[in-house]
């Protein structure tokens, strides 16, 4: 079903429209991923060709965040 969805969406806009993807998973996990390793093959093949990868290393900006929030959150529970 997400095959068919990420195949749709490569034939309707990749060719029409700037189109940001992110993920974290690797091209070489989204194939047991999505289920279908043969189709998603096809998928990426048609999005990476004429794509810019920015392929960014690192830690996640996301849980770096919430660990922020959530010791924010705790001093002002534990504020009188």
């Amino acid at each position: 079903m997400l095959t068919e969805l990420m195949a749709s969406l490569a034939d309707q806009s990749l060719h029409q429209n700037s189109t940001i993807l992110t993920t974290n998973i690797s091209f070489e996990e989204l194939g047991d991923y999505l289920g279908d390793p043969v189709v998603t093959t096809a998928i990426v093949d048609r999005m990476v060709h004429h794509s810019i990868i920015l392929n960014i290393q690192g830690p996640s900006w996301r849980i770096h965040e919430s660990k922020k929030l959530n010791t924010q959150a705790r001093r002002a529970k534990n504020k009188p």
